[in-house]
């Protein structure tokens, strides 16, 4: 490790930091300045999902390539405003650059090994005080004290408003703390005010699909359903992978009677997370309720096998006694009653 060590520091002084500097001339004043603040060598391979896109907690970053790029199969870096098929892959040595606020994240290793070193980057000469508000906002919201955090997070727009992350933890701020509301719901007036943060976050970064997921939770607790399959839509087109979006706008879907396109999302939530118990209960409900009753065994034993709940085995149940299996639908209804 000392010896990876002083290659490394040696490469930031002489290539990196000088390189960075000559990109990013607005922010960087010279090479001398820049601090590598947080830095770590990440292993992927194929037991690693993608992962989740992201900011960095810096005002720079950087990711270099350790691996051949012959030694693994799939990965990359997939940047969200890029779209989701246009991803960057690096040979062994070569480095990326970004401003530590663009969104990203990992694509999938399918199979090998693939090694990186990620690395955040600080500047010596240079406050960044809407970062830190924004870091002391989210603390404050972790904590619980709400009235602090949206503090920070308006002292951080009154110096930059065009902080689009700084408007979403505003949002979560607002209508975190009405989750708690006796009916679970956010309050109204509450909700307007986290939806006009979201929409001015969208305003200012349109292909975020994390600020059009809260929208499309927020409208749907107010019941404004349409605008919430709206807002889930958008984020799907940008961001296919996330199972709790594909599930919510699937639950949407069949509210209105759409059984094609809440199945289709579904199998989209369930390819995403092979093992989400609660999306292979409603897939298994969606095909038997069209009278699939064959093609909705296998999501009900899914369901049973990943969430084994009462409920789920009712389900199973049920099943076999639509279809005359009386002795594998008592077994079912036996394990239900047992929980």
């Amino acid at each position: 490790m000392p010896r990876s060590l002083a290659w490394f520091n040696q490469r930031l002084e002489h290539t990196i930091f000088p390189t960075i500097a000559a990109l990013f001339p607005e922010i960087v004043s010279g090479p001398s300045v820049l601090r590598a603040h947080s830095v770590a060598i990440l292993k992927y391979n194929a037991s690693h999902p993608r992962t989740d896109v992201h900011v960095d907690d810096g005002v720079l970053a950087m990711t270099l390539a350790l691996s051949p790029r012959a030694n693994y199969s799939g990965g990359g870096t997939f940047f969200e405003h890029m779209g989701a098929d246009n991803l960057v892959e690096m040979e062994q040595g070569q480095c990326t650059f970004r401003p530590g606020s663009v969104r990203h994240g990992g694509n999938k290793v399918t199979a090998g090994e693939r090694y990186i070193l990620g690395a955040f980057l600080l500047i010596s000469d240079r406050v960044e005080h809407v970062r830190r508000l924004n870091n002391q906002g989210r603390e404050a919201r972790n904590q619980g004290d709400l009235t602090q955090a949206r503090r920070l997070f308006k002292w951080a727009l009154k110096l930059n408003p065009k902080c689009a992350t700084c408007l979403k933890n505003w949002a979560e701020s607002i209508y975190g703390g009405a989750m708690g509301d006796s009916d679970g719901s956010v309050p109204p007036k509450l909700a307007e005010a986290a939806i006009d943060k979201l929409k001015r976050a969208l305003d200012l970064l349109p292909q975020d699909s994390d600020a059009w997921y809260s929208l499309g939770v927020l409208l749907s607790d107010q019941g404004r359903k349409d605008e919430a399959v709206a807002a889930y839509t958008r984020s799907v087109t940008i961001n296919a992978d996330d199972h709790e979006l594909c599930y919510n706008l699937a639950v949407l879907l069949g509210d209105k009677g759409d059984t094609a396109q809440e199945v289709l999302m579904l199998r989209k939530a369930i390819a995403a997370k092979p093992d989400f118990g609660c999306a292979w209960a409603n897939l298994g409900v969606a095909l038997a309720s069209g009278g699939d009753m064959d093609a909705a065994e296998e999501p009900f034993r899914n369901a049973v096998s990943f969430e084994p709940t009462a409920r789920n085995w009712v389900n199973l149940a049920r099943l076999h006694a639509a279809k005359g299996q009386s002795a594998l639908a008592n077994d079912a209804m036996g394990k239900a009653k047992s929980l």
